[in-house]
């Protein structure tokens, strides 16, 4: 026994030191101090050195599991003898999930950072740390179509004040492999997904595109557009007339020929230089085609080539009124002058036309046909005339073109010198003075019909001659053939086929021209079937043709459609807009153009240049000038005249992008997303007992999250497709991770994960903790005083178990115990000088916070000081010395009185003319009243008002407490008064004594 009774003093002996290390233990875990000061508690230092996890999965340290051990030791030592240490909360919950000694502990990411992601094993999402959310990546509201597979913002930056509406941005967008490499994938929406009208303008196929936007509205700041690419099915939506506003700068048209109503001014050609546009054309008596007595008998009546200039605008015509430049010699008055065309160059334009010897009574001269020629300045001064060919037979349809490398004009015509049958070209090659160099020679020629030629230059020394090659010059078929010559008028290369004819098609009426910018010709035509009937219009009208070709000759884009229809004929076409061609053609009534790309792309529906009130319309031509277009046409509107007019309009097509304020970038490109994926980190719990449940929130306002849960590996599916709330008790792994699946079909919105979770059953030893608080924050009185009552917030938290599950308790002032609840929050209102308060928490283990945190020393004054003023009382005092004085009454739980202050009419006493008793809960201060006074009163109708006055007296007292409070009372005295007066007839007078 005595042996065993050692054995029992040394187990008491171990037991006693077990419950020491263990409090020591504890104490060192719950560090803090009773008398807290007011600020915000902190953390309990054991927090920092025991978190539940590190990285979610470290194991325990030895000093951990040695602090749990004798604690959990106590724990059981002090159950045995009957000691808690708080009172134990209704256990309610399902036995089932509850493990004695353990609680329902959590993982929770609610993603306001990526700590708890494995970075390499999630991709293509996006956290937003702000809002605590994950999405996938690149989702943008614009992405609305799944053929769209890339994508680039575009940040457009306006850094002025001004806003721009329907603003066309000037983009270039050079090409990507992800791109078709013609660029006809690309599209444009705004950030909300609105598509945006877009123009694809100059581009080099797998290089780059000049692409224009129209974006509704610009503000000051950053503006971003989207552009999409990918498709390699989409076909081109580029619209030009969603970016380009067509503008009639000479809206009515202009009728710019002015004659008598018995004439007729046809054939009108027009050209651009020096400023201004000159529009030359034929006029004489009409009409305009003479049958009887002979075939082309008006061949034989005076016919003359008139002009006028313009400007830019189709303005300030010169000369005006109905005044015309005599632009052939007006004193031939036998001659008959027709059909001219102009070319401009340095400083002049080259007027070159046919003429024959004009006389009725000699009809087989209207045959002898020549071609003239005559240099006029852009003021209208005509400098020099001289004959270009008169060669036996017809010369006929004259064309001219300017090189300005090599400062030549070239002039090219129809040439009947071998006989009616047998057409070809010819052409000769003049300075700018109007010297020929050299003599004419042969462009064209063959057997049957070359004729109808159109020339363009390069101007880089280089031209091309379009002409007709028919069978028959009358009825065909005709085909188009093309040509290339130097400066000198050699040959460059060999004959080009343009288009081929056919006993059913007849290709007519060719014009060519070249766009320096694209280095490319365009040749233009409409096809018909003369054989039909050679003598009506109808044969002639058909579809409007173009082809491409490169500098050298080449074909770049073969003969297609510009219009189709049966009703079209005669073309001209010109460079536009850098890299464009702009076709015009004759429909009838009307006159009608093309905008097309130099890859052959028509950009425009048809566009009416005339005014609509036109008739007959025939005979077009166009000239370019300031990005203005003039186009020409005779026509038959005027009532007032037999025969038709030459008319013409101005149009002007531009863009807004003309603001120096506003830039674009391009940025990086994004791929679209269809898939994202997120893992969780390794989730491996201290204690596991059980896993318990998975849970999360989430919403898919598009597409779908499947949940999983892999192995603590990752490489392992445990559960798969699980939702929220889901029972994972079945899951026997040590540690595990979560995964989230994002799918949809397009990017313009994107599913969303707020949160997730996992909960087990646990180990829990720890306990929790408190912070706390103040409301005010600080005394809001004076010497640290509170004047108001006192709030207390209490914040409890705890490793492993949530707030939701931690209970916390408070006393005021050592009261009955309250649990918290931050509806009801604890104040503090008692006034006195030592209030306080404890408060603590318990967590889902039953862990008591130890010791309690206890805040004293809270000085609370609601209440101010009672003032009585019981001398002078309110009403009258006598002349001389009056008393004021009186008791201030403060509480004895309250700060005491501070200071007393007495204010007299208004103005405060000095401090030192008051007496307070030493509590300062009596006061006395004296004052003189002053009684003399002199009152008026007149009477008899002299005077019938009343003045009076009396000395008053207003008297405050103040009191003011140490915690700030103040009290005061109020009293009002007048002086007495006697008088006398003295009565005399007119009046009466009082004196005051």
């Amino acid at each position: 026994m005595k042996q065993n009774h050692k054995i029992w003093k040394i187990a008491a002996a171990v037991i006693v030191l077990l419950f020491v290390f263990s409090s020591a233990a504890q104490a060192i875990s719950n560090i803090t101090n009773s008398d807290q000061s007011l600020a915000t508690s902190k953390k309990p230092v054991s927090a920092l050195f025991n978190p539940m996890f590190s990285d979610h999965t470290n194991t325990p340290s030895l000093i951990s599991f040695m602090k749990n051990f004798f604690k959990n030791i106590r724990a059981q030592l002090l159950q045995s003898l009957g000691k808690n240490t708080i009172e134990a909360d209704n256990d309610t919950s399902d036995s089932s999930n509850t493990i004695q000694g353990g609680s329902s502990v959590s993982w929770e990411d609610d993603f306001l950072d990526e700590s708890r992601i494995d970075i390499e094993k999630s991709y293509n999402y996006d956290v937003n740390k702000t809002q605590g959310k994950v999405f996938m990546k690149d989702t943008y509201a614009g992405w609305y179509n799944p053929a769209w597979d890339r994508m680039k913002p575009i940040d457009i930056y306006n850094k002025g004040s001004t806003t721009f509406s329907e603003y066309v941005v000037d983009i270039t967008v050079y090409y990507d492999s992800d791109m078709q490499s013609d660029f006809k994938d690309l599209r444009f929406t705004d950030k909300e997904g609105n598509d945006l009208s877009y123009w694809i303008g100059e581009k080099i196929n797998g290089e780059s595109a000049n692409v224009l936007v129209r974006v509704p509205n610009i503000p000051p700041g950053h503006t971003t557009i989207y552009m999409f690419y990918g498709d390699s099915t989409a076909t081109d939506q580029s619209n030009f007339d969603m970016i380009f506003t067509w503008e009639d700068r000479t809206d009515p048209d202009i009728m710019i020929s002015y004659k008598n109503y018995l004439e007729g001014a046809w054939d009108p050609d027009v050209a651009y230089g020096g400023g201004r546009f000159l529009v030359a054309w034929e006029e004489r008596l009409g009409p305009e085609d003479i049958s009887v007595p002979l075939p082309d008998y008006q061949r034989t009546l005076a016919c003359v080539i008139h002009g006028r200039t313009y400007n830019s605008d189709g303005g300030d015509p010169q000369p005006n009124g109905d005044a015309d430049i005599d632009i052939s010699d007006p004193a031939a008055t036998a001659c008959h002058e027709e059909n001219p065309s102009i070319a401009y160059g340095d400083g002049v334009f080259f007027v070159a036309w046919e003429y024959n010897p004009a006389f009725p009574l000699q009809p087989l001269t209207r045959y002898s046909v020549d071609i003239g020629g005559a240099l006029v300045t852009p003021d209208g001064t005509v400098t020099s005339r001289f004959i270009i060919c008169d060669s036996s037979g017809i010369q006929a349809d004259p064309s001219v073109a300017f090189d300005s490398k090599n400062h030549r004009f070239f002039v090219v015509w129809e040439d009947a010198r071998e006989g009616t049958q047998n057409y070809d070209v010819y052409g000769r090659i003049y300075t700018v003075n109007g010297q020929p160099v050299g003599s004419d020679f042969q462009v064209a020629a063959g057997t049957n019909c070359q004729d109808e030629p159109w020339i363009c230059s390069d101007d880089q020394g280089t031209f091309m001659v379009v002409y007709e090659d028919g069978y028959n010059p009358v009825v065909g078929p005709f085909g188009l053939s093309a040509q290339r010559f130097d400066s000198s008028g050699n040959k460059v290369g060999s004959t080009i086929t343009i288009a081929t004819g056919s006993s059913t098609v007849d290709n007519i009426y060719p014009s060519v021209s070249y766009c320096p910018q694209t280095k490319r010709y365009f040749v233009a035509w409409n096809d018909g079937d003369i054989s039909v009937d050679p003598n009506a219009r109808s044969s002639y009208n058909g579809n409007i043709w173009g082809k491409i070709l490169d500098q050298y000759g080449n074909t770049i884009v073969d003969n297609f459609i510009v219009q189709a229809g049966d009703q079209y004929i005669r073309t001209d076409v010109i460079p536009y807009l850098d890299t464009l061609f702009f076709v015009c053609y004759d429909g009838g009534s009307n006159l009608w153009g093309n905008l097309i790309s130099s890859d052959g792309a028509v950009q425009t529906n048809a566009h009416r240049l005339d005014d609509g009130s036109s008739q007959k319309v025939y005979w077009n031509n166009l000239a370019i000038g300031e990005g203005k277009i003039f186009a020409v046409w005779e026509d038959e509107r005027d009532q007032a005249s037999n025969y038709a007019d030459t008319f013409g309009s101005v149009w002007h097509i531009y863009h807004s992008t003309s603001s120096s304020d506003v830039t674009c970038n391009i940025g990086d490109e994004k791929q679209m997303v269809t898939q994202a994926v997120v893992v969780s980190k390794e989730i491996k719990p201290d204690a596991l007992e059980k896993w318990e449940m998975f849970d999360a929130i989430y919403s898919t306002p598009i597409g779908n999250i499947q949940f999983d849960i892999l192995d603590g590996a990752g490489t392992q599916v445990l559960l798969e497709n699980i939702n929220p709330g889901r029972d994972i008790s079945s899951i026997t792994a040590k540690s595990i991770r979560l995964r989230a699946t994002f799918t949809r079909t397009i990017p313009k919105d994107t599913p969303s994960l707020d949160k997730w979770s996992v909960s087990w059953i646990g180990s829990d030893y720890d306990p929790p903790w408190t912070d706390y608080e103040v409301n005010p924050a600080s005394p809001n009185g004076e010497n640290e005083w509170y004047t108001v009552s006192v709030e207390f917030t209490l914040s409890p938290h705890d490793d492993v178990s949530s707030p939701e599950e931690i209970n916390t308790y408070y006393k005021v002032n050592d009261g009955s115990q309250q649990i918290y609840n931050s509806n009801n929050k604890p104040r503090i209102s008692t006034d006195q000088s030592n209030n306080k308060i404890e408060f603590w928490s318990v967590d889902a283990a039953k862990n008591e916070e130890i010791p309690h945190k206890v805040v004293s020393g809270i000085k609370i004054d609601r209440t101010i000081p009672t003032v009585v003023i019981e001398t002078p009382e309110t009403g009258i005092v006598p002349k001389g010395d009056v008393k004021v004085s009186g008791t201030i009454y403060e509480s004895s739980s309250g700060s005491g009185i501070n200071k007393v202050e007495i204010w007299f009419q208004g103005g405060e006493i000095p401090e030192n003319e008051i007496t307070l008793s030493p509590s300062k809960d009596y006061f006395e201060w004296h004052f003189t009243a002053q009684s003399t006074k002199t009152y008026t009163m007149n009477m008899q109708g002299y005077q019938n008002n009343i003045k009076v006055l009396t000395n008053q007296y207003e008297i405050e007292v103040r009191a003011y407490d140490t915690a700030g409070n103040m009290g005061n009372a109020y009293v009002t005295v007048r002086c007495s008064m006697s008088f006398s007066y003295i009565l005399q007839l007119s009046k009466i007078t009082f004196s005051l004594r």
